[in-house]
């Protein structure tokens, strides 16, 4: 599946997404790399909740 970088940096500004063919691309390139780890915060919050009645569809 070809990605749309443009609309993942739009959606993550700030942020640099690696997939896993990233890593292995550069793993192959280097000759080097183990396994790759990332550490992140996690962001806890209240989702807005909106009760669907399915008998109407």
């Amino acid at each position: 599946m070809k990605k749309d970088y443009l609309t993942i940096y739009k959606k993550f500004s700030g942020a640099v997404p690696v997939f896993n063919f990233n890593f292995h691309q550069w793993q192959d390139k280097h000759h080097s790399g183990g396994d790759f780890i990332i550490y992140s915060d996690v962001f806890w919050f209240d989702a807005d909740v909106t009760e669907i009645n399915l008998d109407e569809y």
